[in-house]
């Protein structure tokens, strides 16, 4: 009988230890660095600049964009998902035109968004510097290792102040073959507030492939 008893109580501690370790787990992942907010919307100025090896062309495009969280909605895998419309114009004297819709997924390991149907993991938890992620581990694209260099740290950009922000980045890589590089700024209750990739091939002087940068230039909860 004070076997039983004392197995019980050793059973209650561990089961009472591995809780809380869930629940402090859990609690740190940090799932607010991507606001949900229906109505909410972000606001970018964009410049892509294209390498065209067919033509030996480079494209500069600049443009603004607008993200709106549209609805939630349950995929199928059962995952929560935030319905994301996507608009463009060239400058803020013309009017909005719908471009398309992208979705973010959430689970307890990530953050992933769909882009034309190409699925990206963009955050993985729980937020620490040891995490290292294919962010196209779920689609044919290359792999693109990308780890946290900065965890909750303030940033600001066009005059924008945040107190807190995760940033992602890959190992850039410039060659006589190819330029890649990947960075990803990430500010608590907005999202992503900055964007920069480099997929670059060259063929001695021709190149193919793209920069692009993003930089946010408004922002309503």
């Amino acid at each position: 009988m004070r076997l039983n008893l004392v197995y019980i109580i050793l059973l209650f501690f561990n089961f009472s230890c591995k809780k809380d370790v869930i629940d402090t787990e859990f609690k740190s992942l940090d799932k607010n660095y991507i606001n949900s907010s229906i109505g909410a919307f972000i606001e970018y100025n964009v410049q892509e600049i294209i390498y065209d090896d067919f033509k030996n062309t480079i494209d500069t495009q600049r443009y603004q964009l607008k993200e709106v969280n549209e609805s939630i909605f349950t995929d199928n895998l059962g995952r929560k998902s935030l319905r994301i419309d996507r608009y463009t114009r060239l400058n803020d004297t013309i009017d909005w035109s719908y471009l398309n819709t992208w979705y973010n997924s959430f689970d307890v390991q990530s953050i992933q968004r769909v882009e034309n149907n190409v699925r990206k993991t963009v955050l993985s938890f729980p937020v620490t510097f040891d995490a290292v992620w294919n962010s196209n581990v779920s689609n044919m694209d290359y792999v693109n290792n990308v780890f946290y260099t900065s965890i909750h740290k303030p940033y600001t950009t066009n005059n924008i102040k945040f107190d807190s922000t995760l940033s992602i980045e890959s190992v850039t890589t410039i060659n006589s073959f190819k330029e890649r590089a990947y960075k990803e700024i990430y500010a608590k209750n907005v999202g992503l507030v900055y964007k920069n990739l480099v997929f670059i091939d060259k063929i001695g002087l021709l190149q193919r492939g793209k920069r692009m940068v993003y930089k946010l230039v408004k922002h309503v909860p």
